[in-house]
């Protein structure tokens, strides 16, 4: 009998025959536990898209333009060791004239993934970026740097919400459940959605950018067997 993801598994009424051949009766449910917690970190993109007309100019520019942002970014407090260059292209732009395609110029993109081990700086980072040149600024990426703690914490609530399912399924059928589980697995990898928030390219804000890292849930799913108890 499959219900909600739950089966309780008792063939032939528990025969004899069955018995002898070394099945056991069991219950097995899903458990799911969620914890919400306030990210203390994240990611920010950040970075600069340039146009022109000749290649190396604008790689020359764009070059220039990066390096204005990584200088401002770490002189706010960010550590070299939490920038990494997410994305550096040079492409061709071709613009349409009656049907036809017609070279427009060249595009430049160096983009810096930065790490901000305290949300709290994330507004004055992204103020920082815009100020020192930076037209492309994405969304942030929230985290939470003791992760491995909720996720523990959900798979406990997991387990619990696994052998309240089996313990009331075995009781609607007048039976009665061995409190120990006979088995019980993870069932998922514990990745959390965090919220993400978008940005558009960026002028010169007057006052700090607010950022709001609200909640994100930490979530994990167990599969647990328990034995029916004979008395």
């Amino acid at each position: 009998m499959d219900r909600e993801g739950s089966r309780i598994v008792h063939r032939a009424a528990f025969s004899e025959g069955l018995r002898l051949q070394g099945a056991s009766p069991f219950v097995q449910t899903e458990g799911t536990g969620s914890i919400k917690a306030v990210p203390d970190r994240g990611t920010l993109l950040a970075g600069t898209v340039t146009e022109g007309k000749n290649a190396s100019e604008v790689q020359r520019q764009n070059a220039e333009e990066a390096a204005s942002i990584l200088a401002a970014v770490t002189s706010a407090g960010i550590p070299r060791k939490n920038i990494q260059t997410s994305e550096y292209r040079l492409d061709i732009v071709y613009d349409y004239a009656e049907g036809k395609q017609v070279l427009k110029g060249y595009r430049a993109s160096h983009i810096f993934s930065i790490l901000l081990e305290n949300i709290s700086a994330a507004g004055g980072i992204i103020d920082t970026a815009a100020r020192s040149g930076a037209n492309y600024i994405s969304g942030i990426t929230f985290q939470l740097s003791n992760f491995s703690y909720y996720y523990n914490q959900a798979l406990i609530l997991a387990a619990r919400q696994a052998k309240e399912k089996a313990a009331a399924i075995a009781g609607a059928s007048g039976l009665s459940l061995n409190p120990m589980a006979a088995e019980i697995s993870e069932i998922t990898n514990g990745i959390s959605v965090p919220r993400v928030k978008s940005f558009a390219s960026a002028g010169s804000p007057m006052i700090q950018t607010p950022i709001e890292p609200g909640e994100m849930t930490v979530e994990a799913k167990v599969l647990a067997k328990f034995f029916i108890q004979y008395s």
